[in-house]
């Protein structure tokens, strides 16, 4: 940032006080009667050691900025804590300074300008120098105009200062994830999350959980609203949807994101007649939580079947709960496998769209396309299955679409579309199969791998047979519905 042009002065060392015409001039002044400003967002001023040393070469060829001496002769600097401690550290007893009248509304401006001209700030420090800005009476407008920002950046560097700092890391976090990360205001717990994943493989996925729970919760509030419209009793009796609570028959479960309404507009009249109760599982794993409506049973319907077990016998209704609860546990892995599966579908095909949107191809775009191709002949995958969306409309942004790329993009285009193909064609059972679907599944990440996508743990783990079925349990079948 360039400074105001200094009135030409004798450099007498001394403290400086402003001329009568309260123009800007440049003096000496003594090392010792210089105090760094405590409102400096840039806390950590970083290496100094080059810059010590070439100062104690040349001397400090920009003069510092520095306020008006008070009355015991003190300056405080507004710009140059940089040279002034490097300064310090060469042995130098004076330093070159412009003298300049400003109020602190104004020192605040100029430091946070020089300190993001010169890429000088950590993102949380930066926002951290807009929120002082705000604190002392400066609107977003009048940030803007001074720090040369847009409108839009300033509210979202005030947006990310929102953040409650006892959760911040030690560790650096860049402006997007801490907007991703200011977009959860007023849930500390999903804040703190996100931080703990900020800067590793995890943060993607960790993103996405947090999202979903956000819509879960919304969800939830709107499956409250149906229960009382349906002046259904509730109970809080199950663990999970897959439950089987004592004294009711379980109706239907309705996954946590699935359209209510819709699913109740299917039901036959007679069965949304017997519905008398209904649980909302809100505290289960991911898999889990959703609504269950129930039919509770009469005094007659429990006798019914007391005399029912008598007849069948012990034995029989042994059997019966042996089934059942195997039943139970197997919809419970493939509900969670299914989970997993549409979220990593999506963190890949996001993957993809970001390398393909790149204004510089991959450096191994051949060897990629290469794999690809014989990946996508391996899993018998449809290159008719790629959706259309913007992705295939206009793959880099810039007004040309997949079929007609130019010739810098030609391959990326083709990766887009055997990379996509190939990863729609898995179907959540493949994360099961041990003889075909996992080991194409563990090449297909291998190629993703080749375009710098890096996997979260829980994927790690899949890959390794997290989702192998255990011995008795089925393979999920693609065509099956679940409720």
């Amino acid at each position: 940032m360039s400074t105001a042009t200094a009135t030409p002065t004798a450099t007498k060392t001394q403290g400086a006080t402003m001329p009568a015409e309260g123009q800007p001039v440049l003096l000496q002044v003594k090392a010792a009667n210089l105090d760094p400003n405590p409102d400096n967002p840039r806390k950590d001023l970083g290496d100094l050691t080059e810059l010590s040393a070439s100062i104690a070469a040349q001397g400090v060829q920009q003069p510092l900025v520095v306020t008006p001496a008070d009355k015991q002769g003190r300056h405080t600097i507004i710009m140059g804590h940089r040279r002034y401690a490097a300064a310090i550290k060469a042995g130098l007893d004076t330093l070159p300074c412009i003298v300049r009248k400003a109020g602190q509304q104004e020192q605040a401006e100029l430091m946070l300008v020089e300190n993001t001209q010169r890429a000088g700030l950590t993102p949380i420090e930066e926002a951290k120098g807009y929120a002082h800005l705000l604190d002392l009476g400066e609107s977003e407008d009048q940030m803007a105009k001074a720090t040369g920002r847009s409108r839009t950046t300033v509210r979202r560097r005030l947006k990310a200062a929102s953040i409650d700092p006892s959760i911040l890391p030690d560790r650096q976090v860049s402006f997007e994830q801490l907007d991703r990360i200011a977009e959860f205001d007023g849930r500390p717990d999903l804040q703190k999350q996100l931080m703990k994943a900020a800067g590793t493989n995890n943060w993607s996925a960790q993103l996405a959980k947090c999202r979903k729970s956000v819509k879960d919760e919304q969800w939830l509030e709107k499956a409250r609203a149906t229960v009382e419209s349906l002046g259904l009793d509730t109970i809080d009796d199950m663990d999970d949807i897959y439950d089987h609570p004592d004294g009711y028959h379980r109706v239907i479960t309705i996954r946590s994101g699935v359209d209510i309404a819709h699913v109740l507009a299917d039901m036959e009249l007679a069965e949304r007649q017997t519905l008398t109760t209904a649980d909302i599982i809100t505290d289960a794993a991911e898999w889990g939580r959703g609504l269950a409506l129930l039919h509770r049973y009469t005094q007659a319907e429990l006798d019914e079947q007391e005399h029912e077990r008598e007849r069948t016998g012990m034995q029989e209704a042994l059997r019966q709960a042996q089934q059942e609860e195997a039943e139970q546990a197997e919809w419970e892995r493939q509900a969670k496998l299914y989970a997993f599966a549409e979220m990593t579908e999506k963190l890949v095909l996001d993957h993809i769209e970001h390398i393909t949107k790149r204004a510089t191809p991959l450096k191994n775009s051949a060897a990629v396309l290469a794999d690809a191709l014989m990946h996508d002949r391996a899993c018998k995958a449809d290159l008719t299955s790629v959706k259309p969306g913007p992705a295939y409309e206009d793959v880099w942004g810039a007004g040309t679409d997949v079929l007609s790329p130019d010739d810098k993009h030609c391959q990326q285009t083709a990766i887009w579309l055997l990379l996509s193909a190939g990863q729609l064609a898995q179907k959540p059972s493949d994360w099961a199969d041990p003889d075909h679907g996992l080991p194409l599944l563990r090449q297909y990440y291998g190629i993703l791998a080749q375009t710098g996508y890096k996997p979260s743990d829980d994927e790690k783990a899949a890959l390794d047979g997290a989702y192998l079925p255990k011995d008795g349990q089925k393979e999920p079948d693609q065509e099956q519905k679940q409720d």
